[in-house]
């Protein structure tokens, strides 16, 4: 391992690095743009005290949520335009649990991704009390091993649905959503569907153009999701092409056996492995395995 030109050994690597957030596109030298709200440079946004400014947020997920709840906790006041390929905020967090039968097996995923749908289709249909929610719940302890018994082709093709997945895996407070849908209701919030196409400066303003419309903003916040693509990440580029790693169907996995991967780095293989009963069972198969 080389780190700052000083070179040492080790007898086991164990890589642990989290998600980075996906980048824009467009190269825009902007003090007003947050590349990244989780860097060291976005501090003034999370402590400036807006009031009447128009700020523009790319992407709709947790992160989305957060900013608005945040901004609405600060008595704002201003327009919040949020766009989003899809303009599909998370489902809310239940207020009550409801307990759902297991009609889905763990063998079901040999028949394929399409079989699974049509199942979960004619469940919801003959029984109204519950909803695509209760399901993704119903089937979390075994998540890991539907994704192990899919095949290379259903992979892929459940990764199509993967964001309809995350709506209604990771879900937001009830509250939070309610204050965005009041939000909207009163015309203080905007959603548009279909990305962004280009970004330029106009003085202090930001240019924003989408598929339907063009307007300027305030302020640009990149609220977009985690990179699954292992060339967004230089220490996994890297160790791939020296054939340490290999590519996997999201991020990557060892080809050495004194190297091991763990968290979200082996979301390829087990797909659900963020959270902490996954980290901590891989943790204790990991330890067993070091020694």
């Amino acid at each position: 391992i080389t780190k700052n030109n000083h070179k040492f050994f080790a007898d086991e690597i164990v890589l642990a690095t989290s998600f980075v957030q996906s980048n824009f596109l467009w190269n825009l030298e902007s003090k007003n743009l947050v590349a990244s709200l989780w860097n060291k440079n976005s501090l003034w946004f999370h402590q400036k005290e807006f009031v009447d400014e128009k700020i523009c947020l790319i992407g709709s997920g947790l992160t989305t949520v957060d900013v608005i709840v945040g901004l609405k906790n600060k008595n704002f006041s201003g327009e919040i335009v949020v766009i989003s390929r899809r303009g599909n905020f998370p489902k809310k967090h239940f207020t009550s649990v409801q307990k759902l039968p297991d009609f889905i097996l763990v063998d079901d995923a040999k028949k394929g991704v399409l079989f699974l749908c049509l199942k979960v289709r004619k469940f919801l249909r003959n029984n109204p009390q519950f909803d695509l929610r209760h399901v993704v719940d119903s089937v979390r302890p075994i998540t890991k091993e539907l994704w192990h018994n899919f095949d290379s082709k259903n992979k892929k093709l459940f990764l199509k649905l993967f964001p309809y997945w995350n709506i209604f895996r990771h879900r937001a407070p009830s509250k939070s959503i309610e204050i965005i849908e009041e939000m909207i209701a009163t015309n203080q919030l905007k959603i548009l569907n279909g990305g962004v196409k280009y970004l330029s400066k106009n003085g202090e303003k930001i240019s924003v153009e989408t598929k339907s419309e063009k307007f300027e903003t305030d302020y640009l916040v990149n609220c977009l999701g985690f990179e699954f693509r292992a060339q967004k990440y230089p220490l996994l580029n890297q160790m791939i092409s020296e054939g340490l790693l290999e590519e996997d169907l999201m991020m990557a996995r060892s080809k050495h056996k004194k190297i091991h991967l763990l968290g979200g780095l082996n979301i390829g293989r087990d797909f659900e492995c963020t959270a902490v009963p996954d980290l901590r069972t891989d943790v204790e198969k990991l330890v067993a395995i070091i020694g």
